[in-house]
């Protein structure tokens, strides 16, 4: 019985985002720090030519002390020029509450941060970099990018 729950559930979540063309999470943060100079870099490719949506995963300790955290994500592809977007990542709303989903002192957070770009078909670079304004970003647990085709509305 066991073992039929633990197979429905993973069918469940791998069911969530089964159109996605990339789902990562990075977790090399040594001390739960983001260093200010080091950049994410993520690779995918794209099969067919249409429109995507670039949303960023952030995963950080609870009680987080910063209500944005600003972000540059740049798309590339060889020999064509990077398509760049730069955006805060809203990790805490105005009353003070985390805007991920928490458990315990865990909170994960998924925000778009490009939405409908038109992607050709080919291998893509992505660097997630923060631009917070000090030498490390504190209390992050991990950073990733999901990739998945835009939604027709």
């Amino acid at each position: 019985m066991r073992s039929c729950l633990v197979l429905l559930l993973a069918l469940i979540m791998v069911s969530c985002h089964s159109g996605d063309v990339l789902n990562t999470l990075d977790t090399d943060f040594p001390d739960n720090r983001w260093q200010a100079d080091t950049s994410k870099t993520f690779s995918f490719t794209i099969e067919k030519e249409g429109k995507y949506d670039v949303v960023v995963r952030f995963s950080h300790v609870a009680g987080f002390q910063f209500p944005e955290v600003p972000m540059k994500l740049s798309l590339s592809l060889p020999n064509v020029p990077a398509y760049r977007y730069e955006q805060p990542l809203e990790v805490v709303d105005t009353n003070g509450k985390d805007k991920g989903n928490c458990s315990g002192d865990i909170c994960d957070l998924e925000q778009v941060l490009a939405s409908h770009i038109e992607l050709a078909p080919g291998t893509y670079t992505a660097t997630l970099t923060q631009r917070f304004p000090n030498a490390y970003l504190p209390n992050v647990l991990g950073v990733g990018l999901r990739v998945t085709p835009s939604s027709s509305h």
